[in-house]
């Protein structure tokens, strides 16, 4: 199981048990914003999962492009993330 440094932002955060067919893509970008992003969420008690497609790839030996991090979150929860990622991004 990967391990979170101390410092790390979501070091602390409770792991969710969220079924994957019970996931739907939020959004993709870059890992800065994608963690702008899961704060945002996480603030607002939105349970999410972070695929770091850049990493994985890495990791095979493969290449990717920069904004290759996925966001997922409960289906239930999406009109309300979504709402809050475009709140956040025209603030930008």
């Amino acid at each position: 199981m990967a391990r979170l440094m101390p410092d790390h932002p979501f070091a602390n955060a409770k792991p969710h048990n969220i079924p994957m067919s019970d996931l739907i893509r939020l959004m993709s970008d870059s890992s800065i914003i994608i963690n702008r992003v899961a704060t945002i969420l996480e603030d607002n008690g939105i349970p999410f999962l972070i695929k770091d497609n850049t990493e994985s790839g890495r990791l095979a030996g493969f290449g990717t492009s920069q904004n290759d991090v996925d966001i997922h979150v409960k289906t239930s929860d999406f009109e309300k993330a979504k709402e809050l990622v475009q709140t956040f991004m025209e603030e930008q």
